[in-house]
């Protein structure tokens, strides 16, 4: 598993456009030091997944085309995010270290959705973050 900030260092190498990319799953959570993570979920707007996968060979998970950029980050499409309405999510997603997070209420959102025992897990870890925020104290957030 790959050091978070090396993830989002070399993340931002791809270049990616802002305002058509979010990370999400447990990404959001991470880099806010709710929870440890060593991979990055990124899910993109249809026409950018498009354009990767002429450079990236396109793989199934869980009924999901998804393509690897590098060993711990993967891209989806947002239509296979498993969001409603995901372009307005990668819209109002917000900038944390120059990388575009899904918002923790939006997280939350996906999760139950999901509904995996971890996602319930995650979603106590984000009530108890919230209660206590205190952005001062996470290296990330500027």
């Amino acid at each position: 598993m790959a050091d978070f900030r090396d993830l989002l260092k070399q993340f931002k190498g791809f270049g990616f456009p802002e305002g058509q990319y979010a990370v999400f799953g447990s990404g959001p959570m991470v880099v806010r030091g709710i929870k440890e993570g060593g991979d990055l979920d990124i899910m993109v707007k249809d026409e950018l997944f498009a354009e990767l996968t002429k450079n990236y060979p396109i793989i199934k998970k869980q009924d999901v085309d998804y393509i690897k950029i590098a060993d711990d980050i993967e891209i989806c499409s947002a239509k296979d995010s498993g969001f409603d309405q995901p372009d307005m999510v990668i819209e109002r997603a917000e900038i944390i270290d120059d990388v575009k997070f899904v918002l923790l209420s939006d997280t939350v959102s996906w999760k139950k959705r999901i509904g995996r025992p971890k996602d319930f897990e995650h979603i106590a870890l984000i009530k108890k973050y919230l209660e206590n925020k205190n952005d001062m104290e996470n290296p990330f957030v500027k």
